[in-house]
């Protein structure tokens, strides 16, 4: 899933190609970029089949807030990855 994790400080910082041409709810994840991330971690575990996985794009600051999230929510197994700049973009969680 790529749920919206753009802070709102962050969003009014974006470059006006991103800003003007992509949904405003496409990128706005709240005050923190994590209001999506709480739904889900709250949630997700109900409909994750034994051996599922659930995987998140992040932004390259909130792994640690997402991970706290998702061990809330009854998530065990979580790795992030890094993408090509070597920055956190992927959470990968089990149960």
């Amino acid at each position: 899933s790529n749920p919206p994790y753009v802070s709102a400080s962050e969003y009014e910082k974006l470059d006006r190609n991103v800003r003007d041409y992509e949904p405003k709810k496409a990128l706005d994840g709240g005050a923190d970029g994590l209001d999506v991330y709480r739904r889900i971690a709250a949630r997700a575990a109900e409909f994750i089949e034994n051996d599922g996985a659930l995987l998140l794009e992040i932004g390259y600051n909130q792994a640690e807030e997402v991970r706290e999230l998702l061990e809330a929510g009854g998530f065990k197994i979580i790795q992030v990855f890094k993408d090509h700049a070597k920055l956190d973009r992927v959470i990968s969680a089990r149960i």
